[in-house]
């Protein structure tokens, strides 16, 4: 039986994001792994949302779901009182035997270590990208809220292209392949996702602190010019935990699996090897 990865994506984005990473993977690990995306649930609150990730996790290491999370499926019904699915696993060794590899990108990175603190016995390693998992910065709180505003007033009218440029490195920024897939993937989502996302995930708790203190291998993986990641806090971490590293991608912003999916694929396989 293969090794699974789950892979939780980014604000607005799809299962498409993964395209050309998964590509490179497949090529570089001789299809070694199953990788599998993992849909943001469209409602409920972030504790909700986590539960569901979990039931759909379950039921994937459990073979009972092929297809993934569709986007109707976000009911609650089959979870027990503690977020477990009651056809998921059920006892710490059956869980201890299916622990998950589990990557996250952008807004996935914050959910895969919200994930990680919530079900720790669970993971088994974790790969942030494009993300550290901290309090957002008055300023991002205050221009999502602006967001939310907006959108709540005059409607959605999706991703520009001067807007998608922004997240690029630049020498990407011209880049059209890149640009219209992150814009056919923003169009494929709806308003009602964008204003959920924010919604539920501008007041973030600070859980960096919390996985410096794991005891299970964790990368996370940025580009050089990314924006959107507190460095800062890297410095934080122990110089003498060989467990957790950070790795910054050249010639990449923040649309790291679409702007360098080569050089994100060989640093999954390196923490794969941890």
């Amino acid at each position: 039986m293969k090794e699974k990865i789950f892979f939780i994506p980014g604000t607005m984005c799809d299962r498409s994001l993964w395209d050309e990473l998964w590509s490179q993977l497949e090529s570089m690990s001789g299809n070694d792994y199953q990788l599998i995306h993992v849909p943001i649930p469209q409602e409920g609150s972030l504790t909700e949302i986590l539960s569901e990730l979990n039931r759909f996790i379950n039921d994937q290491c459990l073979g009972l779901s092929d297809d993934g999370l569709s986007d109707d499926s976000l009911n609650n019904s089959d979870l027990s009182s503690d977020g477990l699915s009651t056809n998921g696993l059920r006892d710490k060794d059956e869980l201890n035997d299916k622990r998950i590899n589990l990557l996250g990108f952008s807004l996935g990175g914050y959910l895969a270590s919200a994930f990680y603190t919530s079900y720790s016995d669970q993971v088994k390693k974790l790969f942030i990208a494009s993300n550290v998992p901290c309090i957002l910065s008055e300023a991002e709180i205050s221009a999502r809220k602006r967001i939310i505003n907006w959108v709540e007033k005059n409607g959605y009218s999706g991703l520009s292209a001067k807007r998608a440029s922004e997240f690029l490195h630049q020498k990407n920024k011209q880049n059209k392949a890149i640009i219209d897939k992150m814009r056919v993937m923003d169009k494929a989502l709806l308003e009602e996702v964008l204003l959920q996302q924010y919604k539920v995930t501008t007041k973030r708790e600070d859980l960096f602190t919390e996985l410096l203190k794991a005891d299970i291998p964790i990368t996370f993986c940025y580009g050089v010019e990314e924006h959107l990641v507190n460095r800062v806090l890297f410095d934080k971490m122990p110089a003498n935990n060989s467990l957790i590293q950070h790795i910054e991608i050249p010639d990449a912003g923040h649309m790291l699996p679409l702007e360098q999916p080569e050089a994100m694929a060989k640093a999954i396989l390196l923490w794969l090897e941890k």
